[in-house]
């Protein structure tokens, strides 16, 4: 996923045309300069940005890209994650493209860092579908998907960015069980 998609926004239904405020600064922290893609730089997934300046930072950050203006990673911007939530000390950054939905970028560097506490926990919690407020939490490892659920992650294989993510639970013989697949977009014209 390229960070041309615009992300969610609190309470706009992930149609926000400007970017939040940061409440915390990056800092050190570049991870999203390198597991996004970055179209405007012909930057792939998975790649650091030629623009990294050593110790963190964007070289280009006055003329940097409005994607790279747009993105909003969400611990710059929540109250809820703390320190241990900052992408360069947990390997994981967080974000979305439509509301209702959680997208974990994790560290190609460290690619077991969602599995660890406390974040496993928090983020099976987010997607606990039994509860009001829950979200569909997609885990996304070096050009890789899964969906997480409380009972475990169901792997999707390669990201397929033409294609939407559908999941949530089917009935089997009188059991909730975890789905999860790519289905097309769905059609925005009658």
């Amino acid at each position: 996923m390229s960070i041309e998609h615009q992300p969610a926004q609190a309470g706009d239904g992930g149609n926000s045309s400007s970017a939040r405020p940061a409440a915390k600064s990056c800092g050190d922290c570049t991870l999203c300069c390198t597991v996004l893609a970055v179209r405007d730089l012909n930057k792939p997934a998975g790649r650091a940005c030629d623009h990294i300046a050593k110790g963190g930072g964007c070289n280009i950050y006055a003329d940097r890209p409005g994607s790279c203006r747009a993105f909003q990673c969400f611990w710059t911007i929540s109250d809820v994650l703390d320190e241990a939530w900052k992408p360069s000390r947990s390997g994981l950054m967080l974000w979305s493209n439509i509301e209702g939905r959680l997208i974990v970028e994790v560290d190609p560097q460290r690619p077991g860092a969602w599995r660890e506490e406390p974040y496993l926990s928090q983020l099976q919690a987010w997607a606990d579908r039994s509860k009001p407020l829950h979200l569909e939490v997609l885990i996304r490892i070096d050009g890789f998907l899964m969906v997480l659920f409380p009972e475990g992650a169901l792997d999707l294989g390669p990201s397929q960015d033409d294609l939407a993510v559908d999941s949530g639970y089917l009935l089997k013989d009188g059991v909730s069980v975890p789905y999860a697949r790519y289905v097309e977009p769905a059609s925005t014209t009658p």
